[in-house]
């Protein structure tokens, strides 16, 4: 079931990017689960048995090393639920959860900053599409009937 009233929002990836590097990356963890938590919320996942791993989310920041393996489970997990959502709504397929830990795993070897900066920026505007389409059937649900006087006569 969706709630009808707004969970999440559209978030300016740019704007993300640069709280990330101002705040050493403290900003990036915040967004990692406020952006899941939001969809998972929103769409009612839990009720669909979706997992929204929290847990991995908590371990993999705690515990080094191995935590990074949960940290991408919990990425892996994070993509899967955002696609689950999109074709939900109709919407095409955002980034694979792949190619979301290879740009952030391979790409952040290959490119430093460039290669996460690509994967949470295909991430971000998955998420966008959802909460403009969100916006749109929720504003069509409210918009007023139109009145039968107004309507084409019929021939």
């Amino acid at each position: 079931m969706v709630k009808t009233a707004k969970v999440g929002k559209a978030r300016p990836f740019w704007r993300g990017l640069l709280l990330t590097i101002v705040t050493f990356g403290l900003y990036g963890i915040y967004w990692n689960f406020k952006a899941h938590h939001e969809v998972y919320q929103q769409f009612d996942l839990e009720a669909e048995g979706r997992d929204q791993g929290i847990v991995l989310f908590i371990l993999g920041i705690v515990i080094p090393f191995v935590g990074f393996v949960l940290y991408l489970i919990y990425q892996w997990k994070f993509v899967e639920n955002v696609n689950f959502v999109r074709a939900r709504m109709g919407l095409g397929e955002g980034p694979s959860p792949l190619e979301f830990i290879l740009w952030n795993t391979l790409g952040l070897l290959l490119f430093i900053v460039v290669g996460p900066a690509i994967g949470y920026y295909r991430l971000q505007s998955g998420i966008n599409d959802v909460w403009a389409l969100y916006d749109r059937r929720i504003a069509e649900m409210r918009a007023p009937p139109v009145p039968a006087a107004m309507a084409a006569p019929v021939v």
